[in-house]
């Protein structure tokens, strides 16, 4: 269960998800069998969503549940940066993914920085870490289903792409060619 978030329609000053929920409620009365967690490393708010990490952490470890952190440097820090060229920037996303590892998370998903190349940036950034792309805004099949390829073929251990599924006509069908990428090796123009 994810601990923390926020909506699109407040104005903020920059990226803060805030945290919404104790680990003892979500394990105890939810039946919650995994802790996750938003933290915007590069946010003006990043030192507050980093003690509140902390402490979630700490709390899941005691009940002995995964902690998946959803590691998305933005904001300011980000933006505000000439050394890089946005979120999807293959360095900060390797470093964001690098933070879960340090930090002690089990799993970290993060966003797809846009080639094969890069996914395996991450991966060497986090050597043994658990990964997760995370699917992002709805795109055409082959555009998905090429990332969803190079993240598998690069290391990656899931995805996190309910969007890219649920928002098709026919989720079934893409769920049909992710079966064959994932599970029976096919290469992508075999299943477009």
């Amino acid at each position: 269960m994810k601990l923390n978030g926020n909506s699109n329609l407040a104005k903020r000053d920059d990226y803060y998800s805030p945290k919404q929920c104790t680990v003892e409620y979500a394990v105890e009365e939810l039946n919650a069998e995994a802790i996750g967690y938003t933290l915007y490393p590069g946010s003006l708010h990043e030192d507050e969503m980093w003690q509140d990490f902390r402490k979630v952490q700490e709390e899941a470890r005691r009940y002995g549940v995964p902690v998946v952190l959803w590691s998305y440097p933005r904001g300011k820090g980000v933006q505000e940066n000439p050394d890089y060229s946005g979120q999807k920037d293959p360095d900060v996303v390797a470093y964001g993914t690098r933070l879960g590892l340090e930090l002690g998370a089990d799993m970290v998903k993060c966003k797809y920085p846009g080639k094969r190349e890069d996914w395996e940036k991450i991966e060497d950034a986090a050597p043994g870490l658990k990964t997760v792309m995370s699917g992002g805004s709805k795109r055409s099949d082959k555009d998905f289903l090429t990332d969803v390829y190079n993240t598998v073929e690069a290391g990656g251990n899931g995805l996190a792409v309910g969007r890219n599924i649920f928002q098709r006509e026919n989720p079934e069908e893409l769920l049909d060619k992710l079966e064959q990428l994932i599970f029976h090796s096919k290469e992508v123009e075999e299943v477009t």
